[in-house]
């Protein structure tokens, strides 16, 4: 239900129901000798929430399955990131860049890297808005899903001068830097307070609050450990699971 309609392979792409779009951009993972993978294969999601010292509570999706998984993996490993916020988003029109395609080459076995990011929106379902980034002002595109707005596309943002815990610690999949302008930059598990809240400007009249967009964070009421569960994630997750088309 989440998966974006194209890019996965063996079969595997998704239904889109929301207009959440989650392309297949793979990991980078490794704890000495770290490598990427699982392009065109998986999806990965850091959350805002530490399971302990080394670990960080994460979604993954999976072109075998339809739906998604929790977990928590090492804070060493780059995910891509999502941010969500509570508010709805007042209505506006979206700007599309070209379709045209990126000058890199892709086999039928591989996830195709040429294909831009907005190629893989839901357009005939979502009505989709956006938000401007002030801190180096990418724009990106949002979706309401639910009592949520939810980035439509994996955050790419590099600025490690502004952001110091990003520094050596943030990557474009396989270290090129045109796949970021598709699929989003993979983070290492950065600490919220050190710019990983983003604080996104002003799209609503100057009486109402400025959006903010955050990581999903674990459900923090939750007192059972074995209920490992991601709010809003979850939530999503149940959304969609619900749908009926």
């Amino acid at each position: 239900m989440l998966k974006s309609q194209s890019g996965w392979l063996n079969e595997g792409n998704g239904l889109d129901a929301f207009g959440f779009s989650a392309i297949p951009g793979g990991s980078r993972v490794g704890y000495v000798n770290q490598v990427y993978e699982f392009e065109g294969w998986n999806a990965y999601f850091w959350s805002s929430t530490e399971r302990d010292s080394a670990l960080a509570y994460s979604m993954n999706m999976d072109t075998g399955l339809d739906g998604a998984t929790y977990g928590s993996a090492s804070k060493d490993y780059g995910f891509s990131v999502r941010c969500v916020e509570n508010y709805v988003i007042a209505s506006s029109s979206s700007s599309l860049s070209s379709s045209s395609r990126l000058a890199e080459s892709s086999s039928s076995e591989n996830f195709d890297w040429s294909v831009r990011k907005f190629e893989y929106l839901n357009l005939d379902k979502a009505n989709y808005d956006e938000f401007k980034d002030k801190r180096d002002g990418k724009i990106y595109l949002t979706v309401e899903i639910g009592s949520h707005v939810w980035m439509a596309e994996n955050l790419n943002y590099a600025d490690s001068a502004r952001t110091p815990s990003l520094k050596g610690k943030n990557w474009c999949y396989n270290n090129k830097e045109q796949r970021c302008d598709v699929a989003g930059r993979l983070p290492e598990n950065v600490p919220a307070d050190d710019g990983v809240r983003n604080e996104i400007g002003q799209q609503r009249p100057p009486a109402r609050r400025a959006n903010q967009c955050y990581r999903p964070e674990q459900n923090r009421a939750d007192r059972n450990p074995d209920q490992h569960f991601l709010l809003p994630w979850s939530h999503l997750s149940l959304l969609a699971s619900e749908r009926v088309f």
